[in-house]
């Protein structure tokens, strides 16, 4: 009886971390769906962060519009050290119209779509990032 419980432990992490994963996968599909617009930087900013391993955070404010309303989000990415956040936000910033989706029913809750480069694949991709 007592080699059951780290067995049926097991199971529910190994239920828990699908659950998790195909949440994130359902909510990054759905946002393939939403309208796209674009958008213009506002603002950029790094800051420290208490955490050993992500010692600094790169944050990127933009502002859209939809039908005259104007709505703004912000997308922030953590890293290791002060040099690679203002890199992010060097190239994030780069571009001059940044592409963001955004919910029809409430545009206020938008996502930032970021291009990347993978150097080891040496190809262009896109990458979401949640707001």
């Amino acid at each position: 009886m007592n080699y059951l419980l780290p067995a049926v432990i097991g199971l529910l992490l190994v239920i828990w971390g699908s659950l998790l994963f195909l949440g994130r996968l359902l909510k990054r599909i759905a946002w393939k769906y939403c309208p796209e617009t674009v958008a213009c930087v506002e603002s950029v900013s790094v800051f420290p962060r208490e955490d050993r391993k992500h010692r600094y955070v790169g944050r990127v404010s933009y502002v859209f519009s939809i039908c005259g309303q104007i709505h703004s989000g912000w997308c922030s990415k953590n890293f290791s050290t002060e040099q690679e956040a203002w890199e992010f936000v060097a190239v994030t910033c780069h571009s001059r119209n940044l592409r963001v989706r955004f919910k029809p029913e409430d545009p206020d809750d938008s996502l930032l779509l970021i291009l990347t480069t993978d150097t080891r694949a040496h190809q262009r991709k896109s990458r979401f990032v949640p707001v």
